[in-house]
């Protein structure tokens, strides 16, 4: 990865490996917003080991380039890929930093056109099949149901944006939740009963709906200024994903792999009437009555939870105006099914190289982690190709880990502008490793770097083969 100077476009200088060859070509692809553009031989120049210069012309692909914009570059001697990288930019830096990625001369690419369509559609999706390059996320219907209280950027009033980013501060209205918050029309959900009949104490978890631990600063000043439709300082909501309750979510979901119980840290009360939450029904704060949201400040007047309900199942409950307009079962539900983990390694010294059978690696990393000469590293930093290294999680059967599960990661790695669900795939296979000591390997993952699930895994298949949870004390 090259890391440059956005003030030195529009000239792209990067330092670069790459094949031998006389280049033909290029093209440069912002991965956010689904653009390509091609790059004639006189307007680039390549020098192997040394630097790549790319002098770009197109008026309105360089408008679209922002500070946090990340290019794809992929340099051609006619059909044949010379080098490959990505760029990400540092604003109004004095100098530019760059890295370069490993010496891949020996390797050989095929690569698809990347300016195809993005699937930006989104909804509830199951299933998924195949590995490796094979693998198809499960489709996205992506048919949003207008209603009569729609607004721009939430057409089927769901307090999720349906926003994308065209960059030069401006937003786009897309068919699918990908970014944003706003506020609920409960006119279509129901109204508060201010007279209840007799309520019951629900234990919940809580967990911060209002503004995404990942963004500090909100929206940017002149995308706020351009676009009066925004709502609240803030935005939860991003990469197709609330981070925030996802992360609850693997919290639970993980102490019930561990035979744990989750600790509830919330009282909410409802009508006893009702053995589990419902749309339309009024939440309390109190065995008076109280609505939920008194003395409850909200850009978007909303008092969400999570509970654990009569089928045992995790489950996101949201309200707007005391008023419950979505109960999301999370292995249920598009954006809170899929989990991320981290790639977790161990440096040993003095060193020792990790074993590939299950039960060895195990023993290996237990006695590893424990030794007070070794250090545990994961990485969980958002960039593209970071994000890519993360193990993904399919929690649609209600487990974090199952026997047979298909082993998954990210494709493209995090982008605003992508949901999670449309990213994943499966993890690259090699079907000849088969009766070889290479067929089997073992890894492990973790969140909070206290609680690992290590896998193995077959790589003619993709799927899992066994797994172990360990709990660092």
């Amino acid at each position: 990865m090259n890391i440059l100077d956005i003030s030195n476009l529009p000239t792209l200088t990067l330092k670069v490996t790459g094949r031998e060859g006389t280049p033909s070509g290029a093209w440069v692809i912002n991965q956010e917003q689904e653009k390509k553009i091609e790059i004639g031989a006189g307007d680039l120049n390549y020098t192997v080991g040394d630097s790549l210069t790319i002098n770009l012309t197109d008026s309105s692909f360089i408008s679209s380039i922002e500070e946090d914009t990340t290019l794809s570059v992929i340099v051609f001697s006619n059909d044949i890929p010379l080098y490959r990288d990505i760029v990400k930019f540092r604003g109004q830096l004095d100098s530019v930093d760059l890295y370069s990625q490993y010496n891949h001369s020996g390797d050989y690419y095929v690569y698809e056109d990347d300016d195809s369509e993005e699937d930006d559609s989104v909804g509830i999706i199951d299933g998924g099949s195949g590995g490796g390059n094979s693998y198809t996320p499960p489709d996205e219907t992506g048919d949003l149901t207008i209603s009569d209280f729609s607004i721009k950027f939430d057409l089927n009033n769901d307090g999720i944006g349906e926003i994308r980013n065209n960059g030069s501060g401006t937003l786009s209205q897309q068919d699918y939740n990908v970014w944003g918050d706003f506020k609920v029309r409960t006119d279509e959900y129901g109204t508060f009963e201010s007279s209840p009949t007799s309520l019951e104490e629900v234990q919940a978890f809580s967990y911060l709906y209002d503004k995404n631990s990942g963004n500090a600063s909100g929206w940017g000043g002149t995308i706020t200024s351009n676009t009066p439709e925004l709502e609240g300082t803030y935005y939860h909501f991003s990469a197709g994903v609330s981070q925030t309750a996802n992360d609850k979510i693997m919290e639970i979901a993980t102490d019930r792999e561990l035979g744990l119980t989750s600790i509830t840290d919330l009282s909410v009360f409802k009508e006893d009437s009702y053995t589990d939450w419902e749309v339309g029904m009024s939440v309390y704060k109190d065995v008076s009555g109280t609505p939920i949201m008194d003395g409850v400040s909200s850009s978007w007047d909303r008092f969400n939870f999570i509970y654990i309900d009569s089928n045992n199942d995790i489950v996101v409950v949201r309200s707007t105006d005391s008023i419950v307009t979505h109960v999301e079962v999370a292995k249920n539900t598009t954006y809170l099914k899929y989990m991320e983990m981290f790639s977790a390694g161990i440096v040993t010294s003095p060193y020792s190289a990790a074993p590939r059978t299950f039960s060895e690696y195990v023993t290996w990393f237990v006695d590893k982690i424990n030794d007070e000469n070794s250090v545990v590293s994961y990485n969980t930093t958002r960039p593209a190709e970071f994000s890519k290294r993360r193990v993904v999680i399919d929690y649609s059967n209600g487990s974090m880990a199952s026997i047979g599960d298909q082993a998954l990661k990210r494709d493209n790695g995090w982008s605003g502008g992508q949901t999670l669900a449309s990213d994943v795939i499966g993890i690259e296979l090699d079907p000849s490793s088969e009766g070889s000591v290479y067929q089997l390997g073992t890894t492990a993952c973790t969140v909070d770097g206290v609680n690992f699930l290590i896998r193995e895994i077959d790589f003619t298949t993709g799927l899992v083969t066994n797994f172990q949870w360990y709990t660092l004390t």
